[in-house]
């Protein structure tokens, strides 16, 4: 029965999340974008210019 229980929780989590994420990025697709094209920093970058 936990098993059950861990599972139908998971699909409710993703059930929500599938319903409320697009409609989020529709509201703030302007920021979600800007966010999206900063460029981050690459660990493996600066490992190998600290060498």
């Amino acid at each position: 029965m936990g098993n059950g229980f861990n599972f139908l929780a998971l699909l409710y989590i993703c059930f929500v999340l599938l319903h409320t994420v697009p409609v989020l990025y529709e509201k703030y697709e302007d920021q979600v974008d800007a966010f999206a094209e900063k460029p981050r920093p690459s660990s493996r970058n600066n490992m190998l210019c600290s060498m």
